[in-house]
């Protein structure tokens, strides 16, 4: 805020908080659709999601920075929070890759719903025998 004229400084069209924004934005967006692709390609995803969140912190600080709205700034932490929510389910498919890519595959030849459930079933079978040699059971 100006302390001659009591109005906040008028921020240039190409202000750096619009450029951080704006790329954020994209990079959220493709990070978002690059999630619903099949394992392997989903990996792009996390890369996307990383760059966004890099993205985001940057527009985080100029809006802090140029003075802009609280509610933008707000907004952006929202963003920024979904986005690496996204990133950590990302992250996880990709750490249990084998298991999700076995059921990936099985329920692409599964054309029955008897089929699928066995994908399921099979799925949940390795993912509990999975969480009982981590927890030691």
């Amino acid at each position: 805020m100006s302390f001659q004229t009591g109005q906040r400084p008028v921020r240039s069209p190409g202000s750096t908080s619009r450029r951080h924004g704006g790329r954020f934005a994209l990079l959220a967006l493709t990070g978002l659709l690059a999630s619903r692709l099949p394992l392997p390609w989903m990996a792009a995803a996390l890369v996307l999601v990383v760059a966004a969140d890099v993205e985001g912190i940057l527009t985080a600080r100029a809006i802090a920075r140029e003075g802009g709205r609280a509610i933008q700034l707000v907004w952006c932490v929202c963003g920024l929070s979904l986005i690496s929510l996204l990133g950590l389910g990302v992250a996880g498919t990709l750490v249990l890759y084998p298991i999700t890519y076995d059921r990936q595959e099985c329920l692409s030849g599964a054309n029955t719903e008897v089929a699928q459930a066995a994908c399921k079933d099979e799925f949940d079978r390795r993912i509990g025998r999975l969480q009982s040699t981590l927890l030691g059971g």
